[in-house]
């Protein structure tokens, strides 16, 4: 079972058996070996990179006390992280509950990423959008989008590989010709709807994709084909940005 690294708070104060040189490397030395390619995170290889704070030997015991009761209260309200690639097995939890660049990135704790690049990416970037000062600033802002981008194209992905699709394009990239057929759709895209047009087998396409991976966020179509003659619909399903397509049909 994977386990959420403790804050070390109380544990950093708590017998004295560990002195300062031989405690745990921070979270910012762990995750600068991530970037630089020293190291590399495995689900076998899980850490405890929770800040370590060093107290006063004089710290009172009431103190020490108090700190274990909220420790252990809030790592109780919190979801266990799942085995594999995901971060909330290696970061402590404020990582995620502090705000960078205005965006709440909690949902990553429990996220499990679908391949070790992207895994040790996203821990880079909340590292560098975390550093002292920059959360709000341009930098943070920067590190925050991209993030957000990151996360919904490791969500397409996912869906492709798993539904047999073809890889992840931009909306912006969708393709203008689809064979001979040209778009018909100023924009490429126009919201999906069922209609009596609509065949079954397109409807079983959405359904099985549907039940394998359901996170997706709506569902968008574009139409091919000319004023006279043919018509081809696709249906894609839109991960922020990035879109997967689902399946196809014509329409007379």
């Amino acid at each position: 079972m994977p386990q959420t690294p403790a804050t070390g708070t109380h544990r950093a104060a708590a017998t004295g058996q560990q002195s300062e040189s031989g405690m745990a490397e921070s979270a910012e030395c762990f995750i600068a070996a991530i970037a630089s390619g020293e190291q590399r995170l495995t689900s076998a290889e899980p850490r405890d990179t929770g800040a370590l704070v060093l107290r006063p030997a004089d710290a009172v015991v009431e103190a020490e006390l108090f700190d274990d009761v909220v420790d252990a209260t809030a790592a109780e309200g919190l979801e266990a992280p799942p085995a594999g690639l995901c971060l909330g097995n290696y970061l402590p939890a404020e990582v995620f509950s502090h705000r960078m660049g205005g965006r709440s990135f909690e949902l990553l704790r429990t996220y499990l990423w679908s391949d070790q690049e992207n895994f040790e990416r996203a821990a880079s970037w909340l590292q560098a959008g975390h550093t002292r000062g920059r959360v709000e600033s341009n930098e943070g802002k920067h590190f925050a989008r991209a993030l957000a981008d990151l996360y919904d194209h490791d969500r397409a992905v996912r869906a492709s590989h798993d539904n047999e699709r073809p890889s992840p394009v931009r909306r912006n990239d969708i393709p203008a010709w689809r064979g001979d057929l040209p778009s018909q759709l100023d924009g490429g895209l126009a919201h999906f709807s069922w209609t009596p047009r609509v065949s079954m087998a397109a409807t079983d396409g959405v359904a099985a994709f549907i039940g394998k991976s359901p996170d997706y966020d709506e569902l968008r179509v574009t139409l091919y084909g000319r004023s006279e003659g043919r018509r081809q619909i696709v249906v894609y399903a839109t991960f922020g940005d990035w879109l997967v397509e689902v399946c196809d049909y014509e329409m007379s």
